[in-house]
């Protein structure tokens, strides 16, 4: 009886992986659901056993990739006294992550222009996984600042501007090195030593106390 359970789940995986490389590309407005079944080989009847509309579909899809983006955020949450150096351990986890996921970045970028995701009442909601990732990243700096190991920032805006750096920069930053000009595939071992070496200059730059 579990067989039928694991084909589900593997169809489902399958969906919303193919989504995501999808929406990446073609946005909202421009991926449709025949062309998802077209791509994942399936009849178009046989996604609506898996999501109700292409709303759920795109609402499961971001909030997967917001709860990855969590996990990764989530040790600047411990009890520990802050370090810099935690801060810069996360930017590399996401440079890993944006790596392992090159849709992710695109995604992000997508969503902020997609009303069918924005509007969503869909449950397990996006928008408290937003202000968790939010809370945890804002809290760690306002204990850094407090210990005075990062320089004294304006919490609020140097929040915005950290996740900005945080959810962006490793996603687009292989473009912006040329790394394809220069016959480098951007998602190499090389190319990702390089972003992580920009994003440890740019956040100790940043934030360490001058």
């Amino acid at each position: 009886m579990a067989r039928p359970h694991r084909r589900d789940e593997a169809s489902r995986e399958r969906i919303l992986a193919t989504a995501a490389q999808l929406f990446a590309r073609y946005g909202s407005a421009g991926m449709s659901l025949q062309m998802l079944a077209d791509q994942v080989g399936l009849h178009k009847s046989t996604l609506f056993h898996h999501f109700a509309s292409k709303e759920e579909l795109l609402h499961t899809m971001l909030a997967d990739e917001l709860g990855h983006i969590l996990e990764v955020v989530a040790p600047l949450g411990d009890d520990r006294p802050p370090e810099l150096e935690h801060l810069l351990d996360v930017g590399e986890a996401l440079s890993d992550h944006f790596a392992r996921t090159p849709d992710t970045g695109p995604i992000l970028l997508r969503s902020l222009f997609t009303p069918e995701i924005e509007e969503s009442t869909f449950p397990g909601g996006i928008e408290r996984l937003e202000r968790q990732i939010f809370g945890i990243i804002g809290a760690w700096l306002e204990k850094a600042r407090r210990a005075e190991i990062i320089r004294r920032v304006h919490v609020r805006q140097a929040l915005v501007n950290l996740l900005g750096v945080f959810l962006l920069y490793p996603a687009v930053a292989p473009e912006e090195f040329g790394f394809e000009l220069l016959g480098v595939d951007p998602s190499s071992a090389a190319a990702t030593r390089a972003r992580k070496t920009e994003l440890r200059t740019f956040l100790r730059g940043a934030f360490a106390p001058g």
